[in-house]
């Protein structure tokens, strides 16, 4: 994401990054767990240096796929507005997880 330039100071070689949704690689599933060591880390920062939300909730299981629609389209339009500043000089990251916390259960036929 950084490199040196010719005057030696640090300049932004790529505005953003993304993994994508695939986990096969042993690297990439390596780099999402530092990537959320380093969020656990970044809770005793200071509030003006990070910024913390969670949110747990029930849904219908059918919801799913429309969750994971919303967070790529939250993802696509944080790129476009990284895409059109040029005058970069921190690096931030967004790690999202939405995982479930219930196991999943067969309920058809249950009352």
């Amino acid at each position: 994401m950084l490199s040196r330039g010719p005057d030696g100071k640090m300049e932004v070689s790529h505005p953003h990054q993304t993994t994508g949704e695939a986990f096969g690689s042993m690297a990439l599933r390596s780099y999402h767990r530092n990537m959320l060591r380093l969020a656990e880390a970044a809770i005793e920062e200071t509030a003006s240096r990070r910024h913390l939300r969670g949110l747990t909730f029930s849904i219908p299981e059918d919801c799913y796929d429309d969750l994971v629609e919303q967070l790529t389209l939250f993802i696509d339009k944080l790129r476009a507005i990284i895409e059109e500043r040029r005058d970069c000089d921190h690096v931030y990251h967004l790690e999202m997880a939405l995982f479930p916390l219930t196991k999943a259960s067969n309920r058809r036929g249950r009352r």
